[in-house]
């Protein structure tokens, strides 16, 4: 839709308007009253519009071209999310405004974890010379197709150590993340009262020592595979964090092992 793969290139500089949104992003998150702000006159003029050259005015329209199909007199019905969107009866202005952070958080998290797990690999000689070693080894034994199957890249073990290892390096989501408890509830000792906002810090639980060792700011795939049974399902809690819990849970989770799956292996294979 927005052809950048194609041609190789930030086309409207969504991806530099994205990367400086972010911390604007965060910071309404955790000061809910700001968001008032945007809806006075001054601030409404500067928001972005469809009208716009760069930045996400260009992608709200490409949204609303693609929207009019789908809700117009012969709207096409497709297997997808747009489709579900439909289906469930979100209606059209709720389903533009659903898209477009759909967009942002389901490419620049996954991003984040790939470009993680090529830098660290990349940088550390004797991980490099393992992981493509598993790779070549299983090429050459016929365990992995071309293009590599999702099931076949979760048989190999060290991959897989290198994939979790970069959710702790560099978590995926950013800054901290409040939720407000429904309920009374004490968690270790600490007593939360029901409507308290409560956040926490994805880069805080992933470096936590008593999780992951003493060595939790170092890449260290190997942790992964020597960890007891007790241990592992410890650090495998912790990453889940980064894709959420409940009904705050992320929708696209299988999709972006998937494509850390399929992407890490062509590359490091090639």
């Amino acid at each position: 839709m927005l052809s950048v793969v194609i041609h190789d290139k930030d086309l409207y500089g969504y991806i530099s308007t994205t990367e400086a949104s972010i911390p604007m992003m965060q910071m309404f998150a955790l000061i809910p009253w700001l968001i008032r702000l945007l809806q006075s006159p001054l601030c409404k003029a500067m928001m972005p519009s469809e009208r716009d050259a760069v930045g996400l005015g260009p992608i709200i329209a490409i949204a609303k071209r693609v929207f009019v199909e789908r809700y117009g007199h012969s709207a096409l019905v497709r297997k997808y999310m747009l489709g579900s969107f439909v289906r469930h009866g979100l209606e059209q202005k709720e389903a533009e405004a659903e898209s477009l952070v759909q967009i942002i958080a389901g490419s620049d998290t996954t991003a984040t974890a790939l470009r993680t797990v090529i830098a660290h690999v990349a940088t550390s000689p004797n991980i490099y010379k393992r992981l493509q070693n598993e790779i070549d080894t299983a090429t050459a034994d016929g365990l992995v197709s071309s293009p590599v199957a999702d099931l076949e890249a979760r048989q190999l073990l060290y991959l897989q150590a290198c994939i979790k290892e970069s959710f702790c390096m560099w978590p995926p989501i950013s800054g901290i993340m409040p939720r407000i408890s429904d309920s009374d509830a004490i968690v270790c000792g600490v007593r939360i009262p029901a409507g308290t906002n409560v956040a926490w810090s994805a880069r805080a639980v992933m470096r936590n020592h008593d999780a992951f060792g003493l060595d939790a700011d170092i890449f260290e795939p190997d942790r992964w595979l020597n960890a007891d049974s007790g241990r592992f399902q410890t650090m495998e809690n912790s990453i889940d964090l980064c894709f959420g819990q409940g009904k705050w849970g992320c929708l696209g989770r299988p999709i972006a092992l998937i494509e850390l799956n399929k992407m890490v292996v062509e590359l490091f294979r090639r």
